[in-house]
């Protein structure tokens, strides 16, 4: 006999108060209940997360946390250490008028005349005044810390030993301002506003030794590789020229205006480039046989100088328009890690002391020092920090601030 409705099962009771069904559309056949069992587990049931996008989730929190508590950990003093007055400093986009020795000597051009600085000593020395109307635009130092490479915008470009604080030769050869030069052991590397490069060989009587041509207008910066065995060349022409043992340059093309910073990694064969106003961008080329651009950073200003980090993978840029910034980016991720605007002009010039670890920029007559790499070492800070004032006189440059 079938059983009354009073005499069914409590789970299919139970069932039909769960699913919203009358007592008689309760299920009764075993099709029909396995059905509702299939329902309700797939009710209840969280379904399953696909296990390779949990790994990939995982991976990408991670990663996103160790970038974050990099740029915690690292703590940049945003606060120049020292500031030097520098009245007279010409503010000209096709000069290069700073330069850092190996021997802790810091050379700076106010016009018409070039400066020493020892950094160890504080002593500040004049090496050349020209008093002909003429300004000093270019300036690098030999390997060594003896002598310096000071060009003119008259044309001129002569060796200096700072020893004897005299000139000991002249390289002649441009027709116009010397823009940028770059040394290689006795090889100085000159370029001039009218284009012209070459290289002078301080070995031989006749110094002239070879003519790199390629730039359709005047060069705006000079860097050798850190294995002296690739010179970069950045023009105005918007174009970067790497010259090797090939028998003509490779041509990188990838900017759209002047290129006047230029810095080589530490690392071989990447080089990183900074437009000038209207590109306002850093690319990071690898220049290896075939050069091509693996990363670019996008800022929204004149890239002046770059500078590669010795002890933090990190580069800084100077700027002019429109900020007149100072920044680091943090490499390979190119994430900000600072924007400091300290000066009131364009920042044209920077350099880094021999150990690494100070920065010198120079922008709207002022010269600030910064510990941006300076790991939190006291006693690096406390060697400009504590610059004495009785530098203050030296005829009309490099005043200690308050």
């Amino acid at each position: 006999m079938r059983p009354s409705s009073f005499d069914e099962p409590t789970e299919s009771l139970s069932l039909s108060l769960k699913f919203g069904l009358s007592a008689s559309d309760a299920p009764c056949s075993p099709a029909v209940k396995a059905y509702h069992d299939a329902l309700e587990h797939s009710i209840t049931m969280t379904p399953p997360v696909t296990p390779r996008w949990t790994d990939e989730l995982q991976t990408l929190c991670s990663q996103s946390r160790q970038i974050r508590e990099t740029i915690d950990r690292r703590r940049i003093n945003k606060h120049p250490i020292t500031s030097l007055d520098a009245p007279g400093a010409v503010d000209d986009f096709y000069s290069h008028t700073l330069d850092w020795s190996d021997k802790n000597i810091l050379a700076v051009a106010l016009g018409d005349t070039a400066y020493l600085w020892n950094v160890t000593t504080r002593q500040v020395d004049t090496l050349v005044e020209l008093g002909d109307g003429s300004v000093v635009s270019s300036l690098c130092w030999m390997e060594g810390g003896r002598y310096l490479a000071v060009g003119t915008d008259a044309s001129d470009l002569h060796l200096w030993d700072v020893q004897k604080g005299k000139c000991v030769r002249g390289l002649r050869g441009h027709a116009s301002k010397i823009t940028a030069t770059a040394v290689n052991r006795s090889i100085v590397t000159s370029g001039s506003e009218g284009g012209i490069l070459f290289d002078s060989d301080l070995r031989v009587r006749q110094h002239r030794v070879f003519d790199r041509v390629g730039h359709q207008q005047g060069i705006t910066g000079l860097a050798w590789s850190p294995d002296k065995t690739v010179l970069a060349s950045g023009g105005n022409d918007n174009t970067v020229r790497l010259w090797d043992s090939r028998p003509e340059p490779r041509v990188l093309r990838e900017h759209s205006a002047s290129v006047r910073a230029l810095a080589w990694a530490p690392r071989r064969n990447v080089l990183a480039t900074g437009g000038g106003n209207g590109d306002n961008t850093i690319k990071i080329w690898n220049t290896a046989a075939d050069p091509h651009v693996v990363d670019t950073i996008h800022t929204d200003s004149q890239v002046c100088s770059l500078q590669w980090g010795r002890h933090h993978d990190e580069i800084l840029s100077t700027h002019g328009f429109h900020t007149n910034s100072v920044r680091l980016w943090k490499y390979p991720n190119n994430i900000q890690q600072c924007d400091i605007r300290s000066h009131s002009s364009r920042v044209l010039h920077s350099a880094v002391s021999p150990d690494g670890r100070t920065v010198c920029t120079l922008g709207g007559e002022r010269l600030l020092f910064w510990d941006f790499w300076s790991m939190n070492n006291p006693t690096v800070r406390s060697k400009l920090s504590t610059v004495s004032h009785g530098t203050r006189a030296f005829n009309r440059g490099l005043e200690i601030l308050p």
